[in-house]
């Protein structure tokens, strides 16, 4: 920052959680957080998963960007036609979509793996986690929101499935890089019909993996 504009003596407070806390109307210090949102002047840095991928490269087997296209392949002919998640309970769109793929196992694989925020008999059973490039074993990959902005996402743009991605007040650092319809999609209440629609555009989804890796 110093190398682009003037900077008066002052201070940066690294917020080492997950919500942006700079409020729009007027924070007297500037906060570095790892996402940002519509109603926050965050400063937004990568976060500390994508930092220590980056620095580990391959030394890295869980969290590695590397990974997505790790001893696992997946040519787009043998993918499995269904959307894949998995995540925490930590945002009503998951509850939502891991109870909706009971009634539609045909299109989603879907599932909370563990609660924390829900009362777990009022919802879905746990399932079992993946690995992360079994997530590539499928067509289609959902990212949905967490607390924040779902850290998971660019990693799944790294791989060669493409990303159905909830609506979300959060981003990270690249998102203004990103272009809908060409490196992911939005959906919405229509998951079902999204997918389905996908499934008869199988020639186009081919040609758009091939937009999804960030460089």
């Amino acid at each position: 920052m110093m190398r682009k504009i003037y900077l008066p003596n002052t201070e940066f407070i690294f917020n080492l959680g997950d919500w942006p806390l700079a409020k729009s109307d007027g924070s007297p210090v500037p906060i570095v957080s790892w996402c940002g949102s519509r109603d926050t002047v965050d400063i937004v840095l990568p976060t500390y998963e994508l930092t220590r991928s980056v620095i580990e490269s391959m030394e890295s087997t869980t969290i590695d960007i590397h990974t997505a296209k790790g001893e696992k392949h997946y040519r787009w002919p043998e993918k499995k036609d269904t959307a894949i998640f998995r995540g925490r309970d930590s945002n009503k769109i998951r509850l939502e979509v891991a109870n909706l793929s009971r009634f539609y196992p045909d299109v989603l694989d879907a599932g909370i793996t563990r609660y924390f925020f829900s009362n777990q008999s009022q919802h879905t059973p746990t399932v079992k986690v993946i690995s992360f490039p079994d997530f590539f074993e499928h067509k289609f990959i959902l990212s949905i929101d967490g607390t924040v902005a779902s850290y998971r996402f660019p990693f799944l743009l790294a791989g060669d499935s493409v990303i159905f991605k909830s609506v979300s007040n959060f981003y990270e650092h690249y998102y203004a890089d990103l272009e809908e319809g060409l490196h992911y999609f939005h959906f919405n209440s229509d998951l079902v019909k999204q997918i389905k629609m996908a499934r008869k555009r199988d020639y186009n989804m081919v040609i758009i993996t091939n937009s999804l890796r960030l460089n």
